[in-house]
């Protein structure tokens, strides 16, 4: 009988947990992208997502489709949100179309999402024009940066399409 040294058999061993490991560390951080993304608002419009690209994140692409299709129900979004990390996600057009105008986002980059906490978002520009009780409107806004942010509260105004901020006082 030929004995193995303990050397022999390491390495091996060694390749095969490091393989196991990395094929676990991908399932658990993967980049999802998801194009073309309309969602109507309440009566209020369509957000249209042109493309949302989640970088080293822990949520299938049906999760997060679900979660900013406003498919999830409050308390799935709820909980999706305490479950997403993500290291950034990153939109690179994003449309509110009304019937009497429409604002677009550009560039939009969130960094650092754990668990419905985001470290920082920030916009390139953002644009738009509409009607008001004096006639036509148009804005432009450079870039913008936030930090510490809830994105439960963030969503939860995107969605009903109401951004002030004492209605939106709880999470998803």
């Amino acid at each position: 009988m030929k004995l193995v040294s303990r050397r022999a058999c390491a390495t091996p061993l060694a390749a095969l947990l490091l393989a196991a490991t990395s094929t676990f560390a991908l399932a658990q951080s993967a980049t999802v992208v998801i194009d073309n993304l309309a969602v109507p608002v309440k009566d209020k419009g369509t957000l249209t997502f042109k493309r949302i690209e989640a970088v080293n994140t822990n949520l299938t692409k049906e999760e997060l489709t679900k979660l900013f299709s406003g498919a999830a129900s409050k308390e799935e979004a709820g909980a999706l949100v305490k479950k997403l990390k993500a290291e950034k996600i990153s939109v690179p057009e994003i449309v509110f179309a009304q019937a009497d105008g429409s604002t677009t986002a550009r560039e939009l980059l969130v960094s650092g999402v754990n668990e419905g906490k985001i470290v920082s978002a920030a916009l390139k520009s953002v644009d738009g024009k509409g009607k008001a009780k004096g006639g036509e409107v148009t804005f432009k806004a450079g870039a913008i940066e936030l930090r510490d942010l809830n994105m439960g509260t963030a969503l939860a105004a995107a969605f009903s399409g109401n951004f002030r901020s004492e209605e939106h006082t709880s999470e998803l």
